[in-house]
């Protein structure tokens, strides 16, 4: 089946094949996906071409286009003023119920 040049569609990309939409259905289907390639480019996590963006299906562990960006681990460490080092592990708030509240709740 032969697509006109004008015609939308959505690419699937594991079954490499192009599904003719509407341009409302096209707007509605890459709406998402453009927000979240969008918010991947801002943190370095994403380096799509525009000619490859609709391609895009925000599946970035099989995407060719994945880097690493600026996400750090969490045993990543920084230094105080007054020289100590701190993993950002250490600085996660426990949210959990203490011991002694789960006792006194049964």
């Amino acid at each position: 089946m032969k697509i006109n040049d004008n015609q939308p569609y959505i690419y699937i990309r594991s079954t490499r094949e192009r599904i003719p939409v509407t341009q409302q259905e096209f707007n509605d289907y890459y709406r998402d996906i453009n927000t979240f390639r969008k918010k991947q480019q801002r943190h370095g996590r994403c380096v799509c071409p525009e000619r490859k963006r609709l391609d895009c299906d925000m599946d970035c562990m099989t995407c060719p286009f994945h880097r690493a960006g600026d996400g750090l681990s969490l045993d990543y460490t920084t230094v105080d003023d007054e020289g100590n080092e701190q993993a950002w592990a250490d600085t996660l708030a426990d949210d959990s119920p203490l011991m002694d509240e789960i006792i006194a709740d049964s």
